[in-house]
């Protein structure tokens, strides 16, 4: 196995909110569940779980989420897809200064899983990108 060739961060995009996390994660959420080909898997809360475990760590919710139309027409001829892309999930955490959100390049997953890239892994990543951008913008913004 190489990573040669692969940059830091390979196959993620990030976004910065301009709201506070938690209303980062209601709008984020809100904004899945209004796409009529969309459904939310629920939530995996860390921070709860890494308390349970008396480690303390800052709020940084994944906010699983799936459409299963344009899911499965990503991963028609990319099966492995199914991996990081149909089953998508959305980051929110807090860094120095910012809450960011972070997901899957599914055009950079599927280059680098399968070799190849299609439109609609493209496609995919414009839709998710423009969503979630105007989703955490401030209106003026």
């Amino acid at each position: 196995m190489t990573v040669e060739g692969l940059e830091r961060r390979y196959g993620i995009i990030e976004l910065t909110s301009d709201f506070d996390h938690a209303e980062t994660v209601r709008r984020l959420k809100e904004t899945v569940l209004a796409q009529s080909d969309t459904k939310g898997f629920g939530d995996v809360d860390f921070r709860a779980d890494a308390a349970a475990m008396g480690i303390d760590i800052p709020a940084s919710p994944l906010l699983p989420f799936g459409g299963p139309a344009p899911g499965g027409r990503a991963m028609a001829e990319f099966p492995r897809l199914g991996l990081d892309a149909f089953c998508q999930k959305l980051l929110v955490y807090q860094d120095d200064s910012s809450v960011r959100i972070a997901f899957n390049d599914i055009a950079a997953l599927a280059r680098l899983h399968c070799g190849r890239v299609i439109p609609i892994h493209e496609g995919l990543n414009r839709r998710l990108t423009q969503s979630f951008a105007t989703a955490i913008a401030a209106p003026g913004s």
